[in-house]
C-alpha cells in the first residue's frame, strides 16, 4: 500500500511538470522543444514479470543507446515484458553513462582499476549484474576480456556485437584487416559470448560493401550504422523467443 501511494504521488508530480511544460510552451518567448519525454521511474524490482536487460559499456556506448532507444520507442516493457534495467561501465568517465542517465536509465560503475586481479573484478561485476536478475546481459563496446567463470555463469544470456563477419577477423583492427585482405564485403555479427574470444554461436549478421578507396574509418562508420540497426533487432528477436529459463547456446 505504501509503495502504491508513493507511485501515485510520483505520477501526480510528473503530470504536474508535464502540465507546466505545456503551459510554458504557449508563450511566444519559449522555444518549443521537438520532443518532451516524461518518465515515471518505477524501481525495477516493482515491475511485474519484467525480463531485465543489463548493458555493459566502456566508452560512448552508441550501441547501448540504439538498444535503449528501440526499447523505449517500441515499448518493449509493454510488448515484450522487457526493459533495459541498468547500464554498467568499467570506466567512471565513460561518456555513455551520462547519456544513459539522460534517458532515465539506471547506471553503475565497477572500476576495473580498483581490483588486483581479473577474477576479482569479474566477481564484483557479476554481483552488480545479478542484482538485476537479468534475462540478457548485452556487451556494447565493453573492452574487457572476461574470465571463463564469468562467461559460464551467463551462458545462454551473454551477447556481444563484433565489427566483422565472424568467423573472419576476430579480435581488434577488423576494418583495416578486411581492407588489407581485399574483402568485397564486411559487416557486423551478434553472437553468444563464450570463454573463447569472438567464437560463440552466431545470432545475426549485417553485411556492408567494402568500397574502392575505403579507409578503416570510413568502413567502420558504415559498419557501425548497421550495428545500430542489427543489435536491437537481434535482441528483440531473442526476447520474443525467450522463456523463463533461456536455452543454453
Amino acid at each position: 500500500m505504501r509503495l502504491l501511494m508513493m507511485l501515485q504521488m510520483k505520477l501526480q508530480i510528473h503530470m504536474f511538470v508535464a502540465r507546466m511544460c505545456f503551459l510554458a510552451c504557449q508563450s511566444r518567448d519559449f522555444p518549443v522543444p521537438r520532443l518532451v519525454i516524461i518518465c515515471v521511474d518505477m524501481p525495477v524490482a516493482t515491475r511485474p514479470h519484467t525480463r531485465n536487460i543489463v548493458v555493459l559499456i566502456s566508452g560512448a556506448g552508441s550501441n547501448m543507446l540504439a538498444l535503449a532507444h528501440a526499447a523505449q520507442v517500441e515499448q518493449w516493457q509493454r510488448t515484450l515484458g522487457a526493459c533495459v534495467a541498468c547500464v554498467i561501465s568499467n570506466r567512471p568517465d565513460a561518456a555513455g553513462l551520462q547519456d544513459a542517465a539522460v534517458m532515465g536509465l539506471a547506471t553503475r560503475v565497477v572500476d576495473h582499476k580498483q581490483f588486483s586481479s581479473r577474477d576479482a573484478f569479474d566477481e564484483a561485476l557479476q554481483a552488480a549484474i545479478d542484482a538485476y536478475q537479468p534475462a540478457l546481459v548485452v556487451l556494447a563496446g565493453f573492452m574487457r576480456i572476461l574470465t571463463p567463470a564469468f562467461t559460464a555463469h551467463y551462458r545462454g544470456r551473454l551477447l556481444n556485437i563484433h565489427p566483422s563477419l565472424l568467423p573472419s577477423f576476430t579480435g581488434l583492427h577488423t576494418h583495416q584487416r578486411a581492407i588489407d585482405a581485399g574483402c568485397k564485403v564486411s559487416g557486423a555479427t551478434v553472437h553468444w559470448v563464450t570463454a573463447e574470444l569472438d567464437h560463440g554461436d552466431i545470432v545475426a549478421q549485417a553485411v556492408v560493401p567494402v568500397l574502392p578507396g575505403d579507409t578503416a574509418a570510413a568502413l567502420g562508420a558504415r559498419v557501425l550504422g548497421q550495428e545500430h540497426l542489427l543489435y536491437p533487432k537481434a535482441v528483440r528477436s531473442l526476447l520474443q523467443k525467450l522463456t523463463t529459463e533461456p536455452t543454453p547456446h
